[in-house]
């Protein structure tokens, strides 16, 4: 049975397209002297990277730099099309925001909708992808740029003056590798309980939330149940919808076509994907990233073959009465629990108040008796 898949990609382009803070050039100016003369000013603007410590040479650590796309970047990337700006107004119309919570990429993507004194809605993504890292020889260099704006005096004889010129980090053609996986467990399961903090929609509104995604799907979306995880040895019962098997496959699909439609777009560089990979996972021990075995070149969503029978369920349904017992007698136990802590707050009150006036009867007899 088939319990997720994992991605492997490459993504090539040209420029810089994910920079970082400015307060990154504190870090390069430590570990890489030939550039500090680059960033002794604040108007600079730097590429992310991720480091590795190479060794060392006469006392001093000798680092390398990548340069990297954040998982955050790619992420937004993939779903650039459907979320192409974040809104919050959406919030304030509820039939708005059901029918974002119900499309196919707010499934893949996640979510987290919180307003004040109300229960957030939130799902977490099946869908976990790394940074993408440099893998190509490429090496990154700084080019001074002229910028428009105000121009920052120094405060002091020690601060280096600010100029309307700027250090810019730029480099030519760069090749980058990523990694990611979908996790089916998550992806299958839509939380419509706050029993485990994941409530994703809000019970009231679930009939209206199953014909809208029933629409989206092309397929009936199972009614509101009780489940519970099959090898969970927590065996409270959590309320929400099961998708089948055939709506997982097709999930999966959509996600593949939107990771081969992967492109980011800068004003000075772009970066596309040009190559992606999948691995079925059935044994979580031998169907591993770092095995070379198993990877199926993808160049369409139709390359990831797929049978529904062969998808895994997590989930089991529990009988509404079994689980409403459940429920009732976790309340009554809280309810009880609750009493016998008002009455041990209510006998440590009354003990103190009894020591307070003890105290006070102490004191009014030794002045009595000095009288």
């Amino acid at each position: 049975m088939i319990r997720s898949i994992l991605f492997r990609g490459r993504v090539k382009g040209k420029g810089i397209v994910n920079y970082d803070s400015k307060d990154q050039r504190w870090v390069l100016r430590d570990r890489f002297d030939q550039d500090r003369d680059y960033l002794r000013h604040e108007n600079v603007k730097i590429a992310k990277h991720t480091f590795y410590k190479m060794g060392e040479k006469d006392g001093k650590t000798i680092w390398e730099r990548r340069l990297c796309i954040s998982s955050d970047c790619l992420r937004q990337a993939i779903f650039s099309e459907d979320f192409p700006f974040q809104n919050t107004m959406i919030m304030h119309h509820p039939d708005l925001l059901l029918k974002v919570i119900a499309s196919v990429a707010a499934l893949l993507r996640g979510y987290f909708f919180a307003e004040e004194g109300k229960v957030a809605w939130k799902r977490k993504s099946p869908f976990m992808i790394t940074g993408a890292e440099q893998i190509s020889n490429g090496v990154t260099h700084f080019e001074i740029n002229t910028m428009s704006g105000h121009k920052r005096q120094k405060e002091d004889a020690d601060e280096a003056s600010d100029t309307s010129m700027h250090y810019e980090e730029k480099i030519g053609e760069v090749e980058y590798a990523f990694e990611g996986a979908i996790d089916l467990k998550e992806l299958q399961f839509i939380s419509m309980s706050e029993t485990y903090d994941r409530l994703a929609v809000n019970p009231d509104r679930s009939e209206d939330y199953r014909k809208i995604l029933s629409a989206v799907l092309g397929s009936e979306v199972d009614v509101k149940r009780y489940y519970c995880m099959k090898h969970s040895v927590i065996r409270t019962p959590e309320e929400g919808v099961l998708l089948n098997q055939v709506q997982v496959v097709r999930l999966i699909q959509e996600l593949v076509k939107r990771i081969l439609s992967l492109r980011i777009q800068r004003s000075k560089g772009y970066a596309q994907i040009t190559n992606l990979e999948a691995k079925i996972v059935s044994d979580p021990l031998s169907d591993v990233m770092g095995d070379e075995g198993g990877w199926k070149p993808i160049r369409k969503p139709d390359d990831l073959k797929i049978n529904p029978e062969q998808v895994d369920v997590f989930f089991e349904s529990v009988a509404d009465k079994e689980a409403e017992e459940i429920f009732e007698k976790v309340k009554i136990n809280q309810n009880e629990q609750g009493i016998k802590k008002k009455e041990a707050k209510a006998a440590k009150k009354d003990a103190a108040a009894a020591r307070k006036r003890g105290k006070g009867k102490d004191a009014k007899e030794s002045a009595d008796s000095e009288v």
